[in-house]
C-alpha cells in the first residue's frame, strides 16, 4: 500500500491483488480499498466465497478465479481520458445555492453541477472515486432523494460523500451510513472544510 501510496496519478495503475494475504492485518479487498484504485481485480481461489463477492460487487470489483489466471486474458487498455479531473461534484436543484458554492466557497476548485439527481446518476462512471460529492437531501422536483443518490455512490465504490441538509440534523429514523457525513447548508465554514481536509489527507 505504501508502494502503491507513491503514485499521483492512481487512476494509471492496473492492480491485480490476491484476497488472502498471509500474516497480514489486511486482505486483497482491503487493498482496493484503501488505496482507491478504481482499475482492481481480485484473483482468488475464494471466489465462491459470497461475503467476498457481495463486497466485490459493492466496491464494483471485478474477481478472476485463481485457477482460470492463465487461461483468461487480460488486456489493459490506456486509461479512459473522458473520466473528468474533477475536485467535487455539487448536486442541488436550488441553482442559486449550488452555483454560490461553485464560484464563491470553492472557486479555486474544478467544480461540476447538476441540479437534477437523475442527472449524476446517469454519469457518476465519468468521475474518479477521488471525486468529491455534495448532494441535497431534499428534490423538489425528484422522487430520488439524496441518500438515494448516496447509496448508489457508495455501491460503486466512491467514498467521499456529504449531504447537505436545510436543517442541522436529518430525522432520527432517516438511515444514514456510516460512511456518509450530514452537514448544514447555512454552515458554510464546514463545507469548506470539506476539501481543506482532503487536502491535508
Amino acid at each position: 500500500m505504501d508502494f502503491i501510496n507513491t503514485f499521483k496519478e492512481k487512476d494509471k495503475l492496473f492492480l491485480l491483488t490476491d484476497y488472502e494475504l498471509l500474516k497480514q492485518q489486511y486482505n486483497g479487498l482491503d487493498i482496493i480499498e484503501k488505496t482507491q484504485i478504481s482499475r482492481a481485480v481480485l484473483v482468488t481461489s475464494h471466489h465462491a466465497n459470497w461475503d467476498i463477492q457481495a463486497r466485490s460487487m459493492s466496491m464494483d470489483t471485478r474477481i478472476l478465479p485463481k485457477q482460470l489466471a492463465s487461461e483468461v486474458a487480460i488486456v489493459v487498455e490506456p486509461v479512459d481520458n473522458s473520466v473528468q479531473k474533477t475536485d467535487m461534484v455539487i448536486v442541488d436543484d436550488d441553482r442559486n445555492f449550488a452555483d454560490t458554492l461553485k464560484d464563491y466557497v470553492f472557486f479555486d476548485y474544478h467544480v461540476e453541477t447538476y441540479y437534477c439527481p437523475e442527472d449524476i446518476l446517469s454519469n457518476i462512471s465519468s468521475y474518479s472515486k477521488e471525486t468529491t460529492f455534495l448532494v441535497d437531501y431534499e428534490f423538489q422536483s425528484s422522487a430520488i432523494s439524496g441518500l438515494d443518490v448516496a447509496q448508489e455512490l457508495l455501491r460503486r465504490g466512491y467514498s467521499r460523500i456529504f449531504i447537505l441538509s436545510g436543517h442541522n440534523s436529518l430525522p432520527i429514523e432517516t438511515p444514514v451510513p456510516n460512511s456518509v457525513t450530514v452537514l448544514c447548508k447555512t454552515d458554510f465554514n464546514a463545507i469548506k472544510n470539506v476539501m481543506l481536509k482532503k487536502t491535508s489527507a
